[in-house]
């Protein structure tokens, strides 16, 4: 019976260090809109942001922004850096294109939702 205690709690721990980081939350988010994966980019925003904007909408932007970054020539570098905080993160994330488009900086937030960072709304 103790074995079983000692696996579970060491899976547990294993488990909860697995969790994406909040940069590497935004850099999945931005290779998923980048793919036209909109299923993957929207699962990694908050629900904050899913209750303001209908999934329709949302996808549809999500895939003019897709479309926009293959003209661009896909992302061929991703800079993100964030402040600190437990609950709510804040900084810039920079996309270099493969492409003759220039770099585009644009500002992110992510909060925590169930151990999780998810993309929230900047303002």
């Amino acid at each position: 019976m103790r074995s079983k205690a000692i696996i579970s709690t060491t899976l547990l721990f294993a488990l909860a260090g697995c969790a994406p980081s909040p940069e590497t939350t935004v850099e999945d988010f931005y290779y998923a809109v980048a793919e036209g994966d909109a299923e993957t980019a929207e699962s990694l925003m908050s629900s904050k942001i899913r209750a303001m904007v209908p999934s329709s909408k949302l996808r549809a932007s999500l895939a003019v922004q897709a479309e926009r970054t293959r003209e661009c020539g896909g992302i061929s570098d991703l800079e993100v850096k964030l402040s600190d905080g437990d609950q709510i993160r804040s900084g810039t994330a920079t996309v270099t294109y493969g492409g003759s488009c220039p770099p585009k900086t644009e500002n992110v937030k992510l909060v925590k939702e169930n151990d999780e960072w998810k993309i929230d709304a900047d303002k």
